[in-house]
């Protein structure tokens, strides 16, 4: 990952349909002991990243940010999730973790699909962000109006009383995710 980051200036999208391979890296399959997610931590919080292998030479990403996607089945979520060290040590809170559990639906031909307008517009407004903000030189920065400022302060804090109560088992999770 952090030689695909030098390539990238980096910034990397990671996405898999089947996590496997994440699954069993962060849990620590190439490491010597214990898990192996400093790469996706120090990626989460824009820090850099030194990498010094004798085989492999040195490797250097400064703000390095990793964007993921990992769909997977059940079972390797419950082993990430039994992972006492992911927890811990930051990584899972970090991620927006899903379970989907839906019944088969049944489908009609008469069924349309998105619009070729849809999809258009869709890619403008993608194409649009991608530039102003991934291909921009200069930071951006996005200012919240007074009121959203203030609905945010007031949820942080909600949340920040109900950790030290009902969330202090997963208070890891709360402080990024839970709903008030």
């Amino acid at each position: 990952m952090t030689k695909m980051l030098c390539r990238m200036d980096g910034q990397i999208f990671a996405a898999s349909p089947d996590a496997k391979n994440f699954v069993d890296q962060v849990l620590g399959k190439y490491a010597e002991s214990g898990t192996d997610e400093e790469v996706y931590l120090k990626g989460f919080s824009l820090e850099t990243i030194d990498r010094h292998r004798v085989g492999d030479g040195n490797h250097e990403v400064g703000d390095a940010c990793i964007a993921g996607l990992w769909l997977t089945q059940p079972d390797k979520l419950q082993r990430l999730l039994a992972s006492r060290a992911l927890t811990e040590g930051g990584l899972l809170p970090r991620l927006l973790l899903m379970e989907v559990d839906c019944p088969p639906l049944r489908v009609s031909a008469s069924e349309k699909g998105i619009s070729a307008a849809t999809k258009g517009m869709w890619d403008e407004v993608i194409s649009r962000l991608f530039n102003d903000f991934r291909l921009n030189p200069d930071v951006q920065t996005i200012e919240a109006e007074h009121d959203a400022q203030a609905l945010l302060i007031d949820y942080h804090n909600a949340i920040a009383d109900r950790r030290e109560r009902e969330f202090h088992d997963v208070t890891g999770f709360a402080a990024r995710w839970m709903p008030t």
